[in-house]
């Protein structure tokens, strides 16, 4: 089954560029789908952005004066969206992009809503272990002791080509998970510290719908070559993704495993439903030209609820009370929009082999040994 999930389809405007897309397709589609990109735009309104569970979400949240969020990938969607809301509740917030005009706009935008000595952009390729390195560093110096309190891995690519990063790796597995288990190693004691000074700090993993499939296969968290993780066809790009959003949750377990039952360090996994955000931009871009991929882009879109709505899965994990080892997801149409609520997690995610092994190749990767002590 092809699972699209973190974020599908969205339109750069909803309303007449809606019915333009749908015309657009009218002439190409069969009679079938003429019915169904008709009424894609026309559903879409009635389900709506649900930004309600948003600002609900936000209205259950304490004050987070004194405290430090470290995010990943907020530039735009899920990321901004949580970037604002912990501001916005008093949170110091270091927002790790890379650097580009996108995150000085971002940037320009929080200080705009909140005070501008709560965002601070550090600058984080997640395409290089050595940015990461850096970037961690700054924020190690910024801190200072005053401990983070909570860690949102949450920046992600999806269906991107066959390439290889600059250190070799498969460029959605560097993005999604391999930056993200050097992140946590480096910026772990500052976590711990949080934890010893004001009870509690957390870690929080980014998945989605795709890390339903095949089990965790290590060929993908190895450096190889392009041509030898399946390709550049749609399937291929897709599994790849699929084995890196299994890592967000599988790494979530085997790092609860390693901390321990009487850890103060909470580690929790969120999944955003179907969401408007920028992350299917590749797919829509490949599928351009293949009418059926378009109409079921469409029938995706049809479900999808706002970022901000997206959001308040991983806000509910980063700020709310949960326990360790949760996994949280919107509670509607089969996980796909609505408020948050926790879910078991699938078989597929919770084997404990599987856990040492992505542990194992990931140290593999990043050229050190993860150490929990």
């Amino acid at each position: 089954m092809l699972f699209i999930s973190c974020s599908v389809w969205r339109g750069r405007e909803r309303g007449i560029n809606s019915i333009k897309r749908a015309k657009g397709l009218w002439a190409e589609a069969p009679r079938r789908g003429r019915v169904t990109c008709a009424m894609g735009g026309f559903m879409s309104k009635i389900l709506g952005k649900n930004e309600h569970v948003y600002h609900e979400t936000l209205a259950r949240m304490a004050a987070m004066d004194g405290k430090n969020i470290v995010i990943t990938g907020t530039t735009s969607g899920t990321g901004y969206a949580t970037a604002l809301a912990c501001a916005r509740k008093g949170a110091r917030v270091y927002m790790m992009n890379r650097p580009s005009s996108r995150a000085e706009r971002a940037i320009e935008s929080l200080r705009a809503e909140v005070s501008s000595e709560l965002v601070i952009q550090v600058d984080c390729d997640l395409m290089s272990f050595a940015s990461v390195r850096a970037a961690c560093e700054t924020v190690n110096a910024q801190i200072k002791d005053k401990g983070i309190d909570a860690l949102v891995c949450n920046a992600g690519i999806m269906t991107f080509p066959d390439v290889r990063t600059l250190d070799g790796f498969d460029q959605q597995m560097q993005t999604n998970h391999l930056s993200h288990f050097l992140i946590t190693k480096l910026l772990l004691p500052e976590l711990q510290k949080a934890a010893d000074l004001r009870g509690e700090a957390r870690v929080c993993l980014h998945t989605s719908l795709s890390r339903l499939g095949f089990p965790l296969d290590a060929k993908y968290y190895r450096k190889c070559m392009p041509g030898t993780l399946g390709g550049d066809g749609l399937g291929a790009r897709i599994e790849r993704y699929h084995q890196s959003k299994l890592a967000n949750v599988v790494f979530q377990q085997a790092l609860a495993d390693r901390l321990g039952a009487n850890s103060n360090i909470l580690v929790l996994s969120a999944a955003p439903g179907f969401s408007e955000t920028n992350l299917a931009a590749t797919i829509i871009q490949d599928t351009r030209h293949n009418v059926g991929a378009r109409l079921l882009l469409q029938l995706f879109g049809i479900c999808a609820q706002g970022s901000l709505a997206g959001a308040s899965p991983l806000l509910t994990t980063a700020c709310l009370p949960v326990k360790t080892r949760e996994l949280w997801e919107p509670s509607h149409l089969g996980r796909v929009r609505g408020p948050p609520r926790s879910f078991s997690i699938e078989k597929v995610c919770l084997d404990e082999e599987a856990r040492d092994v992505l542990w194992e190749v990931s140290e593999e990767a990043i050229g050190e040994k993860f150490m929990v002590s």
